[in-house]
């Protein structure tokens, strides 16, 4: 099914996260939501200038020179300050932005370097030129930023921590088959968008109920679990509302699975105990609290 495919290669680090990304692709066609479509896209075909990045796109860097003077004198790796540079530069002493498409970075990782070169544009290097010089009259001849390994790992994990927690709330919120996936109700679909826009654009979930809307950063809580502490589960779990009876049908399906980490059993609970959720004195709905309750045990179960 193919939500588990994208859980199974979001956990798997031996399998090529653009194929992850085309996985969610498949996904957003068969949900119909264009937001999952249009990030996937751009993370495989990369972002343009006009494109705003995503935060794990971002990496400080400073920038080195090469430095050339009279008699064939030359200074290597010499330091570019930002104060050197205009204001409107000043990113190329300070900030990479990682806009290519993944498959490039994935293709990067591939060799055995530890750090990758971004060069200065040549016009901007004929623009500073004579700018920037030594006091024994050496000159910029080219310029490059930095980006080590751990960069572009960081997109690597950004990208399948976000898919996968998505995935989870997904399938927790609509059930794994993919007959469930290409029939959404508009309730359900709204719920969909809500858990694509924290989990992917790191937005806010705004969660309907009968009574009211109750506001909630589901996949943004803060971890008050830690993994494998059972107390601290149901103490969050009680915070919502759920009776003693449920906290012990939960114990009884995470020894069913037998390690499976949100396996069969702990995701039929979550879809049954589901309905019994209050959130501050509002019964919020079996969609809302399902997210509620996938959050906290992904963080019981180490998956945040």
């Amino acid at each position: 099914m193919l939500l588990d495919e994208i859980i199974d290669i979001s956990t798997d680090e031996t399998k090529s996260v653009s194929t992850l990304l085309r996985k969610c692709i498949i996904l957003g066609h068969k949900i119909k939501n264009q937001r999952l479509i249009a990030w996937a896209n751009q993370e495989l075909n990369g972002y343009s200038p006009k494109d705003k990045l995503p935060d794990y796109r971002v990496w400080p860097a400073g920038a080195k020179a090469t430095m050339s003077g009279p008699l064939g004198m030359q200074i290597k790796n010499f330091p570019v300050a930002p104060a050197f540079l205009e204001e409107q530069h000043r990113d190329l002493a300070t900030t990479v932005r990682l806009r290519e498409p993944l498959s490039s970075y994935e293709e990067l990782m591939r060799s055995d370097c530890t750090d990758f070169a971004v060069e200065w544009p040549a016009n901007l290097v004929l623009y500073y030129q004579r700018r920037i010089q030594t006091e024994n009259g050496c000159y910029l001849v080219d310029a490059r930023q930095s980006v080590p390994r751990s960069a572009f790992a960081q997109v690597f994990d950004a990208v399948r921590n976000r898919t996968l927690n998505m995935a989870l709330e997904i399938r927790a919120s609509l059930g794994g088959s993919d007959a469930e996936l290409e029939n959404v109700s508009k309730q359900a679909a709204a719920q969909v968008e809500r858990t694509i826009t924290t989990n992917i654009y790191g937005g806010v979930n705004v969660i309907a109920s009968d009574r009211s809307q109750v506001s909630s950063t589901v996949s943004n809580v803060q971890n008050v679990i830690s993994p494998g502490n059972e107390a601290q589960l149901k103490a969050a779990l009680r915070s919502t509302g759920l009776p003693e009876e449920s906290l012990r049908d939960l114990s009884e399906a995470i020894r069913e699975d037998r390690g499976q980490k949100l396996g069969t059993r702990v995701m039929n609970w979550i879809k049954e105990a589901a309905p019994k959720a209050i959130v501050g004195g509002v019964k919020i709905g079996s969609a809302a609290a399902q997210s509620v309750f996938t959050e906290y045990l992904k963080q019981f179960f180490g998956l945040q």
